[in-house]
């Protein structure tokens, strides 16, 4: 039996155009960027609820305030990374897509509404994970390691970790599973019970662990590209003004964008996996 109503539609409608709105007002999104978190907003206010909003509105801010953090020192890496801080249209589905789409099935999957809803929030606490351990991690001093051979590598370098960015990867996981906790969706006769600790330990390993997978991906099948004029590895397609570049590693396909979707729906399943063989063995 579906839990939709036209007012849930029109009020979720109307809370996305509004985020949307003022994000990309304050220049945290782009008109394209704006435009996609219109459609993942209705998604995820409208046909999910309070449950899904909640830690998609965490992710967000708290990814966008990081982001501020440090901006004199992380200025020289962002012209390695394929996109800057103003979020675009492919940065919105990817790292909001998976639980915009778990969210629009959610109302009609009765029995399993509350594997649904961890797995969009552990699918959360992946991306969230990840965009921490790169903001947070990228103030730490000295270099950082290539996660697939344990070499020192320049701070920037995709696949690149340090002991800073994996304990803010560990806590942004756990950050968007509190989240999800707090705001699971209350008095409801649909979800009769509310996450314990057990649950909230699953989202959180589920985010962490695919923020790593998030890393080894970006460190062996990412596309980097070596620029003819300076040398620097970068994810751009340009990096020194009127130098070319050619690929230096990974493959073409292999974007920023697509790492992050499929580290997203990495998370969505690692949350299932251990639900389903650990936290509720049969």
């Amino acid at each position: 039996m579906s839990t939709l109503s036209l007012t849930q539609l029109m009020i979720g409608g109307g809370l996305a155009a509004l985020v949307a709105g003022l994000s990309y007002l304050f220049r945290l999104l782009s008109f394209s960027g704006a435009v996609a978190a219109l459609v993942i907003g209705f998604l995820i206010f409208g046909f999910g609820g309070i449950g899904f909003a909640g830690p998609l509105l965490a992710f967000f801010f708290s990814c966008s305030l990081l982001s501020q953090v440090g901006r004199k020192r992380k200025e020289r890496m962002n012209a390695l990374y394929e996109k800057g801080s103003t979020r675009d249209a492919m940065q919105v589905f990817a790292n909001g897509g998976i639980a915009a789409l778990l969210a629009a099935v959610f109302p009609f999957l009765e029995a399993h509404r509350e594997t649904v809803l961890m797995m969009a929030i552990a699918s959360l606490a992946a991306v969230n994970a990840d965009t921490w351990a790169t903001e947070i991690g990228s103030l730490q001093r000295g270099s950082p390691w290539m996660v697939t051979t344990l070499r020192r590598v320049p701070a920037g370098t995709s696949g690149a970790v340090s002991w800073l960015g994996l304990l803010a990867a560990l806590l942004g996981a756990l950050f968007i599973g509190l989240v999800g906790v707090l705001t699971w969706p209350p008095r409801s006769i649909y979800i009769l019970w509310q996450p314990e600790v057990p649950e909230l330990l699953a989202v959180a390993w589920a985010g962490f662990l695919a923020a790593l997978a998030d890393s080894i991906l970006g460190g062996s099948f990412q596309a980097q590209y070596r620029c003819l004029r300076c040398g620097a590895l970068t994810e751009r397609k340009t990096h020194c003004p009127d130098a070319p570049v050619r690929l230096g590693r990974g493959y073409r396909w292999m974007t920023n964008d697509l790492v992050n979707l499929i580290a997203s729906l990495l998370g969505a399943l690692f949350v299932w996996f251990l639900l389903a063989y650990f936290v509720y063995p049969a």
